[in-house]
């Protein structure tokens, strides 16, 4: 390989359509290289987006939800309920147990009044 001194206007316009195809290809990487950055950061944003509406509506749905001092204070109500009814299935049990006997003795005096 040999250099030649002469520095011609041929090589000149080859050295600067070089040098601009270089510099086009940089630019052109840089900017491809963005818009996919730019694509993936709008992606990201309306993730985003669809997470944090997902979130206020569970938020807002929680909010609703009976907590642990609801629920306990629920089961002890249905504890008193519990107690209240069997205080009046053995009320309801003496009272059939009273008209049992009633009925027995209201038979026996049909009976003799009916046979004297």
């Amino acid at each position: 390989m040999h250099f030649d001194p002469t520095f011609t206007v041929s090589n000149a316009l080859t050295l600067l359509s070089l040098l601009i195809a270089c510099t086009s290809a940089v630019y052109a990487w840089i900017g491809t290289r963005r818009s996919n950055v730019d694509e993936r950061f709008k992606t990201g944003k309306e993730r985003m987006d669809r997470h944090e509406q997902r979130l206020t509506r569970m938020e807002h749905d929680l909010a609703d939800v009976p907590s642990k001092d609801d629920l306990h204070h629920i089961q002890l109500s249905m504890s008193e309920i519990n107690g209240t009814m069997k205080q009046m299935a053995a009320v309801m049990e003496g009272n059939q147990k009273i008209m049992t006997r009633l009925e027995t003795v209201v038979f026996r005096h049909e009976d003799h009044l009916l046979n004297k």
